[in-house]
């Protein structure tokens, strides 16, 4: 697969770019950057490297740093909340173990039912996007420190969650 090198700038003063977005097709790239996509309506394909996954709603997909990856929502309408951020917002400068990283992960229903855990886990990745977007689009004095905080509990419940995909 080919893909491209992106770049991101981040414009609040923390390394994140939050936003939503519909119908997205986008080429397949990589970056340093950590990159999450939480449907909140309808399905869209993804790419992971030489996988592909159908996210449907309240599906989460994680793409790690540097893995190539692709949206691709031709024929079906999708509605996303997308996250990218630089490792260092959720490593080491804030307490959280630097060789702790998640590889790339599709959370949907079914995960969650064969690994034996309680749905309230998609309904709280839900709340802590939805938290993050507002900050983000709101600007309140300290949303920065809000956001970064979220981020933490966000990866701190995934790690805790999906061991098997902590490298």
């Amino acid at each position: 697969m080919k893909a491209f090198y992106q770049d991101w700038t981040y414009d609040l003063g923390i390394p994140i770019k939050i936003f939503k977005t519909s119908n997205l097709g986008y080429l397949a790239h990589w970056h340093i950057d950590y990159e999450m996509a939480y449907v909140y309506e309808g399905s869209i394909c993804v790419g992971i490297n030489k996988e592909q996954h159908t996210l449907n709603e309240g599906d989460m997909a994680i793409f790690s740093s540097s893995d190539i990856h692709y949206y691709d929502s031709e024929k079906i309408d999708s509605k996303l909340i997308i996250a990218i951020f630089h490792p260092d917002l959720v490593g080491s400068s804030d307490g959280f173990p630097k060789h702790l990283l998640i590889s790339s992960l599709i959370i949907n229903q079914e995960l969650i039912a064969n690994m034996g855990l309680d749905m309230y886990i998609m309904e709280k990745i839900k709340e802590i996007f939805f938290d993050i977007l507002r900050e983000a689009e709101e600007r309140n004095m300290y949303c920065e420190l809000s956001i970064k905080s979220n981020m933490l509990e966000l990866f701190s419940m995934i790690l805790r969650s999906f061991p098997s995909h902590v490298t």
